[in-house]
């Protein structure tokens, strides 16, 4: 499941280098070179010469698809005994900020848990930024990482739920 990120109270937890997870940084697009290249007058006579049409990279709008192997141990400190909470990936595309749900399960305080599963996004354009949240927890709950792994799968979960 996919949300936007501002339908979700999130806790942040870690971000993730995109390298770290075997997905290649993005490419800048052709606007941001024109912008770091326009300091000064020189740069300025520059911005009127320039024709009014942008430049993007074709695959800048282009739908991508990512398949993660994600598992978390993390240890809670909850204010009640109990809680339903939810280990989320939260991801950057050039649709803004979106969250994928990766597994829900019942904590007690003061405990650690596993939470692991498949996660698939589709992202418009390029990976922009990766990071890994807890949903579920109220104000005054906490949550850490002691674990983390996350690795990009080379299987599809819809080739893997055939098998």
């Amino acid at each position: 499941s996919v949300l936007p990120r501002s339908a979700i109270r999130l806790l942040e937890l870690q971000a993730v280098p995109l390298s770290q997870v075997g997905v290649d940084n993005p490419e800048l697009s052709a606007g941001d070179e024109t912008k770091k290249s326009t300091r000064g007058l020189l740069g300025k006579v520059k911005i009127g010469l320039k024709s009014k049409s942008k430049v993007e990279p074709i695959h800048s709008k282009r739908k991508q698809r990512y398949t993660f192997n994600m598992a978390a141990w993390l240890r809670f400190g909850l204010s009640d005994e109990n809680r339903l909470v939810t280990l989320c990936l939260s991801y950057t595309d050039a649709a803004g900020e979106h969250v994928a749900l990766v597994e829900e399960q019942l904590v007690e305080d003061k405990s650690s848990s596993m939470l692991s599963s498949f996660v698939e996004i589709e992202t418009k354009g390029p990976l922009l930024a990766l990071k890994v949240a807890c949903a579920g927890l109220q104000a005054e709950d906490r949550c850490y990482i002691e674990d983390l792994s996350i690795k990009r799968a080379e299987v599809d979960v819809t080739e893997r739920a055939a098998v």
